[in-house]
């Protein structure tokens, strides 16, 4: 297993993930949280998951500019779409959420993501239910221990 800032990716698939599908993934997710705008917070979190991965810091440039297409024209390849799948609804919801909410465009983007992936609306209601209730519970803990 290879642990990432955001979670464990499977090291045998990550193996076989090149710089341009890594670039399109990025892409995806700067589409998402870029959705109302693309917040100073949401930027310094993505530059420390990229940094943390190894991934130069071209690949965000480079995710800037592609994330202007289509999630369609994004996530041609069969390991983005199957192997990935997961991670980069996962992922998309952290790096939103890291300005401290998650905005209705950004949520309809990722609904628009996770149908081209192959996420049923539930299953992605369902994940963004459990990152709410996350950084709740983070914002009730830090509440109790000022």
């Amino acid at each position: 297993m290879f642990k990432s800032f955001l979670g464990v990716y499977p090291v045998e698939d990550t193996a076989a993930i090149t710089q341009s599908q890594w670039t399109d993934y990025f892409a995806c997710i700067v589409k998402v949280s870029s959705a109302d705008g693309f917040s100073e917070k949401e930027k310094e979190s993505l530059a420390y998951y990229l940094n943390h991965m190894g991934l130069p810091s071209q690949v965000l440039d480079d995710a800037a500019g592609l994330s202007k297409k289509s999630f369609e024209e994004l996530l041609p390849s069969e390991t983005l779409r199957e192997v990935l799948a997961p991670y980069i609804i996962r992922d998309a919801l952290h790096i939103s959420h890291s300005d401290g909410e998650l905005s209705d465009q950004e949520e309809t983007s990722l609904h628009e993501m996770a149908g081209v992936i192959g996420f049923s609306v539930q299953k992605t209601d369902a994940v963004i239910k459990s990152i709410r209730l996350y950084h709740e519970a983070v914002d009730e803990w830090k509440k109790a221990i000022e």
